[in-house]
């Protein structure tokens, strides 16, 4: 903000970017919760850069961005292979679980032993599944991506 002129009127985009740093100091601990929406109201209500730079000049320079989570080790793109299977697997299995479970409900509600219908999503997915494995879709094996 101190690149601009200290009486030029600030935009609501320029507030916002205020608060977001408002917010993260706050985060740090750097700001109490009170001082934290005291200041933010002041923020929310300031007319000018000038205004604004008060808000922030006891806070010092920004924090550096956080070092990105090391990727795990695996497959091409550092996904780890197994990853996917899992997601893959596990989603269809809760699905089926659920559908089974429908279909016993609706089975018991109704007295008689109705057809087993859960048999067409559960088996369309599970080839689905074995197909996208077989032909490692998902799992970082594809072509390299241009960069």
């Amino acid at each position: 903000m101190t690149e601009q002129h200290p009486d030029l009127r600030a935009s609501d985009a320029d507030r916002e970017a205020v608060a977001k740093r408002l917010h993260a100091a706050g985060a740090d601990g750097r700001l109490d919760p009170q001082e934290l929406e005291e200041r933010l109201e002041r923020c929310y209500a300031a007319k000018t850069f000038g205004e604004l730079d008060r808000l922030t000049a006891d806070l010092g320079p920004s924090a550096p961005a956080a070092a990105p989570a090391p990727a795990p080790s695996g497959g091409e793109d550092g996904m780890a292979p197994w990853g996917n299977w899992k997601l893959r697997w596990g989603s269809w299995a809760a699905t089926s679980v659920l559908l089974v479970g429908i279909w016993a409900i609706t089975c018991i509600a109704s007295g008689d032993l109705q057809y087993f219908w859960p048999v067409w999503p559960i088996g369309f997915w599970a080839v689905g599944n074995v197909a996208a494995s077989i032909a490692g879709w998902g799992q970082g094996g594809g072509q390299k991506r241009r960069q």
